[in-house]
């Protein structure tokens, strides 16, 4: 049915930049197949490192980093000048009056042309240390200038990247900020780890209870919601993003009925008996950053402790779901459409522990609903 949604909020602050505190673990070491990391750092890494790519994929780096090869036989188209012999680069100052103007061996896995973000990220992480990766870029006076634009040769015009060279040193100490990168990598960094989006998340979220928020005979309702969310990020006013899942997928099923009789009176005002039936049911799909978000925050440290959640299940839209029931007795019929509406106006919660990726729970709303629910990491793709 076009229009409805339906949604959960998880609210809470988290801070997901910066270097980490004293508490934090010092290394991202772990098991073969587990991200240390939580879905915030982790998104608030990749998306950093995105940023980064205008600058890796700019001529001033990429040319160096593998799109320009010296030493390959067609160096004499791509590069301009002549092959270079491996091991005979004092030959660049032939021709290139920068300092020390030099490319890497052919045999470093130092390339970026032509590579997605994913594969940089790993392969920086696979060859370098945090540490290295800070001198190599704060320290190296090629790349100083690079970012003045200097192509090799002083006469040529100067052509440098998108971003200023603090810019980018900021944007590098922001994405090891958001790993806790303090330890060697290349000894067990989990490649993936901070270089690819958490998995998705999917469950189901179920209810019961009466519908109109309790009102007396106007039926109950009951129904379930299957349902696949990715984690995103919202910005705060802040700057401490929050994290939350947003829909991809999924369907919404519902079923409404009323079954009542209890006491009223005719227009005369003599004591009667009124009765209330009617009941329907109905589906409608979920579309795409319009069904159920779950926001929850993340201790700053990143590390240890529970992370708390509220989780609030709404069924609206235009048009509403609505189903017949029928009032008859006292003297009188009457046919009307009761919204299935509201599910719930009060937030229920839970709490996520340390390492689970399963978000649990069921508990009652003080307007009669009791709700259900269990939301797990989806198999398989992205980083457990």
């Amino acid at each position: 049915m076009k229009g409805l949604w339906t949604g959960l909020c998880l609210c809470a602050t988290a801070s997901v930049s910066g270097a980490p505190s004293a508490g934090a673990p010092r290394t991202l070491l772990a098991g073969p197949d587990i991200c240390p990391l939580p879905d915030a750092a982790r998104l608030v890494a990749v998306d950093t490192f995105q940023r980064m790519m205008p600058v890796f994929l700019h001529d001033r780096c990429a040319n160096c980093h593998g799109a320009i090869d010296v030493f390959a036989p067609d160096a004499e188209q791509k590069h301009g000048g002549r092959r270079i012999e491996p091991g005979n680069a004092e030959s660049c100052d032939n021709c290139h009056d920068v300092p020390n103007w030099k490319q890497p061996a052919p045999q470093k896995d130092v390339g970026f042309a032509g590579k997605t973000s994913e594969a940089i990220c790993r392969q920086l992480k696979r060859t370098r240390t945090p540490l290295e990766l800070l001198r190599h870029i704060g320290q190296d006076p090629l790349i100083a200038a690079s970012f003045d634009g200097r192509r090799g040769i002083y006469r040529l015009s100067p052509q440098p990247p998108p971003m200023t060279y603090r810019q980018f040193e900021q944007l590098i100490s922001a994405w090891l900020g958001a790993l806790r990168a303090t330890e060697a990598w290349p000894d067990g960094g989990l490649s993936d780890c901070g270089c690819t989006p958490p998995r998705r998340w999917s469950g189901s979220i179920s209810w019961s209870g009466d519908v109109g928020a309790g009102i007396v005979g106007l039926g109950q309702s009951t129904g379930s919601i299957r349902i696949e969310l990715e984690p995103r990020l919202e910005p705060t006013a802040s700057g401490d993003p929050k994290l939350y899942l947003e829909t991809v997928s999924g369907t919404a099923k519902w079923r409404a009925q009323s079954r009542w009789t209890g006491p009223s009176y005719t227009a005369s005002g003599a004591p009667c008996a009124l009765r209330r039936e009617g009941s329907d049911s109905g589906s409608f799909a979920l579309a795409p950053g319009s069904g159920p978000t779950v926001m929850f925050g993340v201790d700053p440290r990143g590390t240890v402790g529970p992370e708390r959640y509220m989780l609030l299940v709404q069924l609206a839209g235009e048009p509403a779901p609505t189903y017949k029931v029928r009032e008859s007795g006292c003297g009188w019929t009457n046919d009307t459409e009761v919204p299935v509406g509201l599910v719930s106006n009060y937030p229920v919660g839970g709490v996520m522990q340390p390492g689970s990726d399963v978000l649990e729970g069921e508990e009652p709303t003080p307007t009669g609903y009791k709700i259900k629910w269990k939301l797990s990491r989806v198999s398989g793709g992205g980083v457990p």
